[in-house]
């Protein structure tokens, strides 16, 4: 795509893309806000429809606070009466003798009855005259159909009811049914004088009988109030509310279950909302309102209106038009597209000029850039359009007589460069071998010297004792520098072998044991729980890094030992670390970078004291770095040193060439390298794997097979089943997900034919959540482990199982 092309779909894509963007964002955005402003107007078209249900309400509310300032007559003079029969006041001891407190009489008791019977007496007269009152105040207000009026403790003392015959209210011998005794006791409790109004109470079954009685609600206000006492009881009055559902036959009402209110004419048919309208059963239990639409474009709001005791939400269905917001969208969409495809023309002719000038330099700067690269040549850019242009096509111009000048003094001091190495090398070279010669003709003269067999002096003895050890530390630098050089050059090579942590540490302490002793120094080897056994890298890299540390341990310690740990790492690239760690003179923080480089000690006065060129560090951290790893220090001066060699369990073999891999043993599964030595033995072992993926089924497989078990794999229920009958088994792996329908269906269909006792059984899950390892082991598992399964967990938990 040519450049010009380029600058052209980019100014278009910034003119333009903003705008579709926005359109493509918002405009269903607008639809959809449109669609839900047409749902609130028909949702607020069905609450004026039912608003009648809260005029009804609200007037009866005012009606039922005033039977509460005026409540029937039991509950006035039953309070008045309860003062009358307050037991006996005891005898004073001033009170002339022979005389009676004030207001007793000796014939307390009969008089007791005979008062008793007056009160009722005069209870039921007041009664009736409370009676004719409320059919004065009340007799149109026929959606009223009870009055009810209850005591403190929630008992019904005194009820009226509305004949349905002449509509005249009358008390019954029948008690009325009591609202909700929650709501009573709240209104007891109530601590200001207020309404409270109970869930709709459907009663089907009197439909026919009394149709006043299908669908009523309950208004309940406390009776003789008082702030800081509380009410001595409540009134109650029940209200039908089911000609509202009989008045509207257009609008749909259900209930939660999908069945149709009984008085609707939908429920005539013996159909149901869910077979009606399919898909309204998901919505249902959501208890909130939304928009069916059918297939036929059909559009209904379902809103949750009326809330009932015992069969959930009452839902009503309005049928909704959407065809004016379609409209008017269509228009909409028409209007915004044709202005959005004037804005795409214009934006693409001024593009198209606009890449065309841009092309037109971009040409200019591409040549002028070419024969400067390519024929070191000069260029001259003379760009005139605008100021900047002119500023610019200057200073290119500058910088390419510049780049002429660099570039041939570079190019000189590059071939100064490869000649200055080559010396280096060769000198090396020469080096290397005129040093080696005599230098092993002085080591091996002045071992010999230093021999008691030859005679010389004591004094002599010692000289040559102290010629061999100069020899020998220089020859250890000429080794050193030449490896650095190695490792420099990139001309290492390594031998990959999949190889023994362990081993390596023994071998290594054998080695270095001599020295330790010779200083009366401790050496030990510590190994930590789950460390992989075997990892593929270099050992002899291994090693002469190891070595350089416990060298340097040997060297800075005076007393105490060094304590070799083989551990675990939470680093994802190196989960295997080997701590060297001692009790010598310490490393000062400030000073921990500076020991890593080439020729560089802590102190000055370090190599003056304890020797050392300083190479030895330097090497090793080159070395690390080449395996794939790096070493960690943590020291404190005065307080020892602790050297960490971090290692990854499979060498990257992608970070180096081919020619540097000299022994190449096949690598180790990365897997089978992470697994964890822990003693347990699998010969002979046979296992079931139930596992439904046939990729976790073929890994688990083999990596059981290469522990020595026996492995049969089965991929559902049914197929472990068959292998249970053909031949037993020393364990069970098996994902607890299997079964879509139920978690644990097949762990526990599993267990119950064979116990614990018998044949353990590992659970294992790709979902894990804080209650799943305990509903495992509640199931029936033995055990439990999280997927993708970590080798040396497995090898761990079936080992104790099994061991067990």
């Amino acid at each position: 795509m040519k450049l010009r092309t380029r600058i052209l779909l980019v100014l278009l894509a910034f003119a333009l893309l903003p705008l579709l963007v926005t359109m493509v964002t918002n405009f269903p955005r607008v639809l959809d806000l449109l669609s839900s402003l047409q749902q609130r107007i028909y949702l607020q078209e069905l609450r004026a429809d039912f608003g009648d249900l809260d005029q009804h309400l609200s007037s009866r509310q005012e009606m039922l606070k005033l039977l509460a300032k005026l409540p029937e007559p039991g509950v006035v003079l039953g309070k008045a009466s309860a003062l009358d029969n307050l037991p006996a006041p005891e005898e004073s001891d001033d009170q002339p003798e022979g005389s009676q407190p004030e207001g007793y009489s000796v014939d307390a008791g009969t008089n007791g009855l005979n008062q008793a019977q007056n009160e009722e007496s005069s209870i039921d007269i007041a009664r009736t005259h409370y009676t004719e009152w409320i059919n004065r105040i009340l007799p149109d207000q026929l959606d009223s159909i009870e009055i009810q009026f209850l005591d403190e403790n929630g008992n019904l003392r005194f009820w009226l009811e509305r004949n349905f015959e002449n509509r005249i209210w009358t008390p019954t011998i029948k008690p009325p049914v009591t609202p909700n005794r929650e709501l009573v006791q709240k209104a007891l409790l109530s601590r200001r004088p207020e309404v409270y109004i109970s869930k709709v109470r459907l009663q089907p079954a009197l439909k026919q009988s009394d149709p006043r009685r299908f669908m009523n609600l309950h208004l309940i206000s406390p009776v003789g109030f008082v702030p800081e006492v509380g009410a001595t009881g409540v009134v109650v009055m029940t209200v039908d509310i089911g000609g509202m559902a009989r008045a509207f036959n257009q609008t749909l009402w259900a209930y939660d279950d999908g069945r149709y209110l009984e008085v609707s004419r939908q429920a005539d048919n013996g159909s149901t909302a869910f077979k009606d309208f399919p898909g309204i059963e998901k919505s249902f239990p959501k208890g909130q309102q939304f928009l069916w639409r059918g297939k036929d474009a059909q559009q209904i709001l379902w809103v949750p209106l009326i809330q009932t005791e015992s069969s959930g939400p009452l839902w009503v269905g309005r049928v909704v038009d959407d065809s004016p917001v379609e409209d008017f969208g269509t228009q909409l969409m028409i209007r915004v597209g044709g202005f959005v495809l004037a804005l795409m023309i214009i934006a693409w002719m001024v593009a198209r000029w606009m890449s065309l000038q841009a092309d037109k330099a971009g040409h200019e700067l591409t040549e002028g850039i070419s024969r400067l690269l390519e024929d070191e040549e000069k260029v001259v850019f003379k760009w005139k359009w605008t100021d900047e242009l002119k500023f610019l096509s200057e200073k290119l111009t500058s910088l390419a007589n510049k780049h002429i000048s660099n570039n041939r003094r570079l190019l000189q001091h590059t071939r100064e460069l490869e000649e200055s190495n080559r010396y280096k090398s060769e000198f090396l070279a020469n080096v290397s071998h005129e040093l080696r010669t005599p230098l092993n003709s002085i080591l091996l003269l002045s071992k010999i010297l230093a021999d008691k067999q030859t005679g010389l002096l004591q004094e002599h003895a010692e000289q040559a004792k102290v010629i061999n050890r100069a020899g020998r530390d220089l020859q250890q630098l000429i080794e050193d520098i030449l490896d650095l050089s190695k490792i420099e050059a990139r001309k290492t090579s390594l031998n990959l072998e999949n190889i023994s942590l362990l081993g390596l540490l023994q071998d290594l302490v054998s080695l270095m044991q001599p020295q330790f002793d010779e200083k009366q120094l401790t050496l030990q080897i510590n190994v930590q729980k789950n460390v992989p056994d075997r990892i593929n890298s270099d050992p002899d890299k291994i090693r002469q890094i190891l070595k350089n540390f416990l060298s340097n341990a040997v060297k800075f310690t005076s007393q105490g030992g060094v304590e070799i740990t083989l551990s675990v790492s939470d680093q994802e690239q190196t989960p295997v670390f080997v701590s060297v760690k001692d009790s010598g003179i310490g490393i000062a923080e400030d000073k921990h970078n500076l020991v890593f480089q080439a020729f560089k000690q802590a102190d000055g006065s370090t190599s003056r004291r304890y020797g050392g060129t300083g190479l030895g560090l330097s090497i090793s951290q080159q070395l690390a770095y080449l395996l794939g790893g790096h070493i960690e220090l943590i020291s404190e001066e005065g307080k020892g040193a602790d050297f960490r060699l971090y290692l990854p369990l499979v060498f990257d073999r992608e970070t180096i060439v081919d020619e540097q891999i000299g022994v190449d043993e096949p690598v180790l599964d990365a897997e089978q390298a992470g697994a964890a030595d822990d003693g347990f033995d699998f010969a002979d072992s046979r296992v079931l794997v139930l596992e439904g993926d046939m990729k976790n089924l073929l890994t688990l497989t083999t990596l059981l097979e290469d522990w020595g078990c026996k492995v049969t794999g089965a991929g559902d229920l049914d197929e472990a089943l068959e292998a249970f009958e053909e031949e037993s088994f020393s364990a069970v792996l098996m994902d607890v997900m299997i079964d879509a329908g139920d978690n644990y269906a097949t762990l526990t269909r599993i267990r119950q034919d064979y116990p614990c006792d018998v044949m353990p059984i590992i659970a294992l899950t790709s979902q894990p959540h804080g209650d799943q390892e305990k509903a495992c082991i509640d199931n029936g598992a033995s055990a439990y482990l999280e997927k993708p399964v970590k080798p040396a967990e497995l090898h761990l938990a079936l080992g104790k199982l099994l061991d067990r």
